[in-house]
């Protein structure tokens, strides 16, 4: 569709859009649409469901998302827990969990 001043006009286009499971819908010259994601997250006592979500460039761009997520998770939350194991999961928009990325906090002795 194109605007001209106030009248709206249809624009033909080769362009159509492809959807495909699991990756965020494409059109026919290559380009991509963002799908949404959400990122859930928590520890071993508690876990906090993502209802507003991110939207993300298919499945790597969710991935680089999740890790930026769970560093910053880290830095607020990580305690001198050994042991302590926090975690991000990222959903789609149905509901499907994709991937879970996780950081463990582990003390040994050297003794």
């Amino acid at each position: 569709m194109l605007w001209i001043g106030q009248i709206l006009f249809a624009q033909e286009t080769s362009i159509r859009p492809i959807c495909t499971k699991g990756t965020p819908k494409l059109y026919s010259d290559g380009s991509s649409l963002m799908a949404k994601y959400f990122f859930d997250s928590g520890d071993s006592n508690s876990v906090f469901e993502d209802e507003i979500g991110v939207e993300c460039t298919g499945i790597e761009g969710a991935r680089r998302a999740g890790i930026e997520g769970l560093k910053d998770l880290a830095k607020d939350e990580l305690r001198d827990i050994d042991g302590q194991q926090l975690f991000v999961e990222v959903r789609d928009e149905n509901g499907e969990k994709l991937l879970r990325l996780s950081i463990c906090l582990q003390v040994k002795s050297m003794e």
